[in-house]
């Protein structure tokens, strides 16, 4: 199944994730609207872009645009699509989910429902790139928001068959902690400040014979500004570590200021590698 607003590798569904990751609290809430079934479902663990759209889809001309969009690069996306009874009102499942949402700590964003949200071909076909979805315009549900940082997306809607559909997405910016030492092997340069520094220690802990690179990034005007304001943002985060109880001869800094891509986010940062003769 391709969808427009996701790029890069699917990986099997069997790959597991740590089991406090992901739990489907909308499978927990769908087994009150029987008959219910899941039609599809990925689990995706490779970097990739995610379209977060924060409005509504609009057509203008042969384009589909938002007023409050982003790119971003998530590490890890999750998503499931549900079949419900036309037993059931559309309306009441989604109120249903953005309750059990709000009590995890659901921020919400945007939200949108009935024509207000546009077309429901627009939604269904040109971002979540599942026909299926192509249901009635005033009979469609959509809300994006937050919790403990990981984006999430719910679209109900409601087909002229009278059939529900429920599809659901949540995507996160970091890594699992686990697979930080495999990524870092591989060449991966990762945010120091997505993750506590007890979870730089742990993984120094567990990798005596390592130390690791802190790189800072900065887009001033000027190289030399930016390879300063670079190398003040990698020095705060040593302090960081070192305050937590990282040795200091585990770690080393350097800037590179703008010599670098500045992934869409033109914000001092930054990323932790491990040099080449530990990988």
């Amino acid at each position: 199944m391709n969808k427009i607003w996701l790029t890069g590798v699917a990986v099997a569904l069997s790959l597991a994730l740590p089991s406090n990751a992901w739990a489907s609290s909308v499978a927990d809430v769908l087994r009150g609207f029987q008959p219910s079934r899941l039609m599809d479902q990925s689990v995706e663990t490779e970097p990739q872009q995610f379209w977060w759209l924060k409005s509504a889809v609009k057509r203008i001309g042969s384009d589909y645009v938002a007023d409050n969009e982003e790119r971003l690069e998530v590490q890890r996306l999750r998503w499931e699509l549900y079949e419900i009874s036309s037993n059931h009102s559309e309306a009441a499942i989604y109120e249903r989910i953005m309750e059990t949402w709000k009590a995890e700590g659901y921020e919400e964003t945007f939200s949108c429902r009935a024509v207000s949200c546009g077309s429901s071909q627009h939604w269904a076909v040109h971002v979540f790139g599942i026909p299926m979805l192509y249901g009635l315009n005033r009979n469609q549900f959509y809300s994006t928001g937050k919790v403990d940082g990981n984006i999430r997306v719910l679209y109900v809607v409601r087909r002229g068959t009278q059939t529900n559909y429920v599809y659901w997405l949540e995507a996160s910016q970091q890594l699992s902690s686990d697979v930080i030492p495999d990524r870092l092997r591989a060449g991966a340069a990762i945010r120091a400040t997505d993750y506590e520094p007890d979870v730089w220690l742990d993984i120094l802990d567990r990798h005596p014979e390592w130390s690791l690179m802190l790189v800072g990034h900065d887009y001033s005007s000027s190289l030399g500004q930016a390879r300063a304001a670079g190398q003040a943002a990698a020095d705060q985060v040593r302090d960081r570590w070192t305050s937590a109880g990282v040795a200091g001869d585990r770690v080393n800094v350097d800037s590179v200021g703008y010599l670098a891509p500045n992934d869409a986010n033109p914000q001092a940062r930054v990323k932790v590698i491990l040099p080449p003769q530990y990988r």
